[in-house]
């Protein structure tokens, strides 16, 4: 009774282990660049990494992406496409989400707007979806000047940012770009080859035989 139970238990393990990998594979590695600064303003220096870690997060909400960050080092620019495409290839992505920052704008005498842009890049074919652009996010000059002195925890800190004024208007651009990738992703028809594979339409045979030592 006890062998025939483990026997079950083995073969259950198995068939989780099948079935999570076909469900795996229904959905879309999305590699997450790092925010890419091209502003000068002092801010930036801790927004860049906190959207980033923000990004990762949202993104995980979706239920037919696979995030993971990608760390390309710090000379990589978003124009770069076949270098891109090629990095994302050798970390078995489907697709690159490139993520820009952009010199804010002014919003009055005392807030600005804190500009946003993103794209997605197919690894397999080098194809760029259309640009997406929010710059509808307003925060106030104060909020930013003290952002170098108070918002300086990200990645596995990133509570105490959030809570932050600069911290909850990332939290909005986060959301912003995971409604931006649910409307990209099918527009470009990425080819899932970073993802595991997927299970045959076909059903297949599997045939095991047991040894017992001694009966």
């Amino acid at each position: 009774m006890c062998r025939s139970a483990k026997i079950v238990l083995a073969l259950t393990v198995v068939l989780i282990i099948a079935i999570s990998a076909g469900a795996e594979s229904d959905r879309v590695v999305v590699g997450i660049l790092p925010v890419y600064d091209s502003t000068a303003e002092k801010y930036a220096h801790h927004l860049a990494p906190n959207l980033t870690y923000m990004l990762y997060q949202q993104v995980q909400s979706l239920g037919n992406v696979q995030p993971l960050l990608l760390s390309p080092g710090g000379l990589y620019e978003p124009g770069a496409g076949d270098w891109l495409a090629q990095f994302g290839q050798k970390s078995g992505v489907d697709a690159v989400l490139i993520p820009t920052l952009l010199p804010s704008t002014k919003d009055g005498e005392h807030h600005r707007f804190l500009r946003f842009e993103v794209q997605v890049l197919d690894v397999s074919t080098g194809m760029r979806s259309a640009k997406g652009t929010n710059s509808s996010i307003s925060v106030s000059v104060q909020d930013l000047i003290t952002a170098d002195s108070t918002h300086r925890n990200f990645w596995g800190q990133g509570q105490q940012f959030a809570k932050q004024p600069l911290g909850k208007a990332s939290a909005k651009l986060a959301e912003w770009t995971a409604d931006y990738l649910r409307a990209a992703l099918p527009a470009i028809k990425v080819a899932r080859s970073g993802t595991a594979p997927a299970l045959g339409k076909e059903p297949c045979q599997v045939k095991f035989r047991v040894r017992y030592k001694q009966r």
